[in-house]
């Protein structure tokens, strides 16, 4: 078994825009159907822009740099999110 190249071939995450790209990119999550309650709230669980307060809406990467969302508080809202939805 050969060795694993663990060459950094991933950027670093350095903004909260960037963890949500690299969460619907590569890590399968689905905002369309399966994870959509994740984002938008519903009648029993609050979303990602009730929890970050952002009240204005385009593009939740652009409302995140807008509202100057960090990694912390995106992961924040993501985790208590996912904790609401059991």
């Amino acid at each position: 078994m050969g060795k694993k190249n663990y060459n950094s071939t991933i950027e670093p995450i350095k903004s909260a825009s960037d963890l949500w790209r690299s969460l619907l990119n590569g890590a399968g999550l689905d905002i369309v159907f399966f994870d959509k309650d994740i984002a938008e709230d519903n009648e029993t669980q609050t979303g990602l822009y009730q929890q970050l307060n952002i009240n204005e809406r385009s593009s939740f990467p652009d409302d995140l740099e807008k509202n100057n969302i960090s990694v912390e508080q995106l992961l924040t809202a993501i985790f208590l999110s996912l904790n609401r939805m059991e």
